[in-house]
Protein backbone atom coordinates (compact mmCIF):
# COMPACT_ATOMS: atom_id res chain seq x y z
CA UNK A 1 0.00 0.00 0.00
CA UNK A 2 2.82 2.70 0.86
CA UNK A 3 4.37 1.19 -2.69
CA UNK A 4 0.91 2.54 -3.90
CA UNK A 5 0.47 5.65 -2.09
CA UNK A 6 4.46 7.09 -3.15
CA UNK A 7 2.91 5.99 -7.08
CA UNK A 8 -0.54 8.43 -6.66
CA UNK A 9 1.84 11.25 -4.88
CA UNK A 10 4.26 11.42 -7.70
CA UNK A 11 1.75 10.66 -10.47
CA UNK A 12 1.61 12.13 -13.73
CA UNK A 13 -0.50 12.10 -16.83
CA UNK A 14 0.00 10.95 -20.23
CA UNK A 15 -2.54 13.26 -22.45
CA UNK A 16 -4.33 9.85 -24.16
CA UNK A 17 -4.81 8.84 -20.44
CA UNK A 18 -6.58 12.38 -19.70
CA UNK A 19 -8.90 11.60 -22.99
CA UNK A 20 -9.78 7.79 -21.54
CA UNK A 21 -11.08 9.48 -18.56
CA UNK A 22 -13.30 11.73 -20.23
CA UNK A 23 -14.18 8.99 -22.61
CA UNK A 24 -15.53 6.52 -19.72
CA UNK A 25 -16.70 9.70 -17.56
CA UNK A 26 -14.20 8.83 -14.88
CA UNK A 27 -12.21 11.32 -12.58
CA UNK A 28 -8.69 12.01 -12.17
CA UNK A 29 -9.59 11.00 -8.39
CA UNK A 30 -11.45 8.16 -9.06
CA UNK A 31 -8.45 6.48 -11.41
CA UNK A 32 -6.19 7.57 -8.49
CA UNK A 33 -8.12 5.98 -5.92
CA UNK A 34 -8.23 2.66 -7.79
CA UNK A 35 -4.41 2.76 -7.63
CA UNK A 36 -4.40 2.58 -4.28
CA UNK A 37 -6.81 0.14 -3.13
CA UNK A 38 -5.30 -2.41 -5.54
CA UNK A 39 -2.95 -4.00 -3.39
CA UNK A 40 -1.76 -6.41 -6.48
CA UNK A 41 -1.92 -5.03 -9.26
CA UNK A 42 -0.39 -7.07 -12.41
CA UNK A 43 2.68 -6.68 -14.37
CA UNK A 44 1.38 -5.56 -18.23
CA UNK A 45 2.74 -7.63 -21.48
CA UNK A 46 4.06 -4.97 -22.96
CA UNK A 47 6.94 -4.61 -20.05
CA UNK A 48 9.40 -6.74 -21.23
CA UNK A 49 9.33 -4.96 -24.77
CA UNK A 50 9.32 -1.28 -23.05
CA UNK A 51 12.27 -2.51 -21.16
CA UNK A 52 10.62 -1.21 -17.96
CA UNK A 53 7.55 -1.91 -15.53
CA UNK A 54 3.97 -1.18 -16.54
CA UNK A 55 1.70 -2.10 -13.96
CA UNK A 56 -2.00 -2.40 -14.25
CA UNK A 57 -4.48 -1.66 -11.74
CA UNK A 58 -7.72 -2.95 -11.37
CA UNK A 59 -11.00 -2.67 -9.77
CA UNK A 60 -14.01 -3.93 -11.07
CA UNK A 61 -14.05 -3.38 -14.45
CA UNK A 62 -11.92 -0.38 -14.79
CA UNK A 63 -7.96 -0.68 -15.16
CA UNK A 64 -5.68 1.88 -14.46
CA UNK A 65 -1.91 1.46 -17.26
CA UNK A 66 0.89 3.15 -14.90
CA UNK A 67 4.27 2.74 -16.78
CA UNK A 68 7.49 3.26 -14.51
CA UNK A 69 10.15 4.09 -17.14
CA UNK A 70 11.57 6.55 -14.29
CA UNK A 71 10.38 4.90 -10.78
CA UNK A 72 10.57 8.84 -9.41
CA UNK A 73 8.18 10.14 -11.92
CA UNK A 74 5.13 7.41 -12.59
CA UNK A 75 3.21 8.25 -15.59
CA UNK A 76 -0.45 7.05 -15.60
CA UNK A 77 -0.23 5.56 -19.59
CA UNK A 78 -3.77 4.80 -20.46
CA UNK A 79 -7.77 4.23 -18.50
CA UNK A 80 -9.59 1.62 -20.30
CA UNK A 81 -12.68 -1.20 -19.77
CA UNK A 82 -12.43 -4.55 -19.28
CA UNK A 83 -15.69 -6.20 -20.42
CA UNK A 84 -16.17 -9.09 -19.54
CA UNK A 85 -16.95 -12.20 -22.60
CA UNK A 86 -16.55 -10.17 -24.92
CA UNK A 87 -13.48 -11.24 -26.89
CA UNK A 88 -15.11 -14.90 -26.34
CA UNK A 89 -18.73 -13.59 -27.64
CA UNK A 90 -17.61 -11.96 -30.81
CA UNK A 91 -15.68 -14.96 -31.26
CA UNK A 92 -18.81 -17.17 -31.01
CA UNK A 93 -21.27 -15.10 -33.05
CA UNK A 94 -18.61 -13.96 -35.82
CA UNK A 95 -18.48 -15.52 -39.01
CA UNK A 96 -15.62 -17.11 -40.54
CA UNK A 97 -16.34 -16.00 -43.91
CA UNK A 98 -15.56 -11.78 -43.33
CA UNK A 99 -13.75 -12.02 -40.11
CA UNK A 100 -15.29 -9.03 -39.43
CA UNK A 101 -16.69 -8.47 -35.77
CA UNK A 102 -19.50 -6.11 -37.26
CA UNK A 103 -22.94 -6.78 -37.16
CA UNK A 104 -23.98 -6.88 -40.71
CA UNK A 105 -28.06 -6.84 -40.09
CA UNK A 106 -30.21 -4.67 -37.74
CA UNK A 107 -31.53 -7.83 -36.51
CA UNK A 108 -28.01 -9.10 -35.61
CA UNK A 109 -27.03 -5.66 -34.32
CA UNK A 110 -30.04 -6.08 -32.07
CA UNK A 111 -29.56 -9.68 -31.04
CA UNK A 112 -25.48 -8.97 -30.34
CA UNK A 113 -26.81 -6.35 -27.84
CA UNK A 114 -29.76 -8.15 -26.32
CA UNK A 115 -26.26 -10.86 -26.41
CA UNK A 116 -24.99 -8.53 -23.84
CA UNK A 117 -27.80 -8.71 -21.34
CA UNK A 118 -29.72 -5.22 -22.53
CA UNK A 119 -33.34 -5.24 -23.32
CA UNK A 120 -34.79 -3.03 -26.39
CA UNK A 121 -37.73 -0.83 -25.73
CA UNK A 122 -39.95 0.24 -28.36
CA UNK A 123 -39.57 3.75 -29.02
CA UNK A 124 -43.10 3.72 -30.27
CA UNK A 125 -42.51 5.69 -34.12
CA UNK A 126 -39.09 7.09 -32.55
CA UNK A 127 -35.79 5.43 -31.77
CA UNK A 128 -35.28 2.36 -29.84
CA UNK A 129 -34.15 2.37 -26.34
CA UNK A 130 -31.57 -0.04 -24.83
CA UNK A 131 -31.56 -0.73 -21.85
CA UNK A 132 -30.51 -2.60 -18.47
CA UNK A 133 -32.40 -5.60 -18.23
CA UNK A 134 -31.99 -5.57 -14.20
CA UNK A 135 -32.64 -1.78 -13.74
CA UNK A 136 -34.32 -0.97 -16.43
CA UNK A 137 -32.39 2.43 -16.81
CA UNK A 138 -31.94 3.31 -20.36
CA UNK A 139 -28.62 3.61 -21.69
CA UNK A 140 -28.29 3.93 -24.93
CA UNK A 141 -30.40 5.11 -28.50
CA UNK A 142 -30.19 3.04 -31.05
CA UNK A 143 -31.65 3.83 -34.51
CA UNK A 144 -34.10 2.35 -35.90
CA UNK A 145 -33.50 2.26 -39.58
CA UNK A 146 -29.43 2.67 -40.50
CA UNK A 147 -29.47 4.89 -43.34
CA UNK A 148 -26.13 3.39 -45.06
CA UNK A 149 -23.96 0.74 -44.53
CA UNK A 150 -21.88 2.19 -41.64
CA UNK A 151 -25.04 2.84 -39.69
CA UNK A 152 -24.28 -0.64 -38.25
CA UNK A 153 -21.22 -0.77 -37.60
CA UNK A 154 -21.00 3.25 -36.04
CA UNK A 155 -24.01 2.31 -34.02
CA UNK A 156 -22.40 -1.09 -32.54
CA UNK A 157 -19.29 0.83 -31.64
CA UNK A 158 -21.16 3.71 -29.74
CA UNK A 159 -22.80 1.09 -28.29
CA UNK A 160 -19.73 -0.96 -26.69
CA UNK A 161 -18.44 2.52 -26.15
CA UNK A 162 -21.69 3.26 -24.17
CA UNK A 163 -21.65 -0.15 -22.66
CA UNK A 164 -17.95 0.02 -21.16
CA UNK A 165 -18.89 3.50 -19.88
CA UNK A 166 -22.19 2.40 -17.97
CA UNK A 167 -20.55 -0.38 -16.71
CA UNK A 168 -17.61 1.68 -15.21
CA UNK A 169 -20.35 3.80 -13.86
CA UNK A 170 -21.69 0.43 -12.20
CA UNK A 171 -18.62 -0.51 -10.85
CA UNK A 172 -17.78 2.77 -9.51
CA UNK A 173 -21.15 2.70 -7.87
CA UNK A 174 -21.20 -0.77 -5.95
CA UNK A 175 -17.86 -0.20 -4.48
Amino acid sequence: MDRNRRIVDSLFWDDRAQDWLRTWNITQEEAESIILQDTRPTLDPSSTEAGHPILRFRKGDVIVVVGLREAHRPKVLSVFMHIPGMKEWVERTSTSKSGSSLPTTNRQLRSWIIGFGYQIIPGGGRHDKVADRETGQVMFTLPNTPSDHRSLANAWKAFLKEHAKYQARKTLRVS
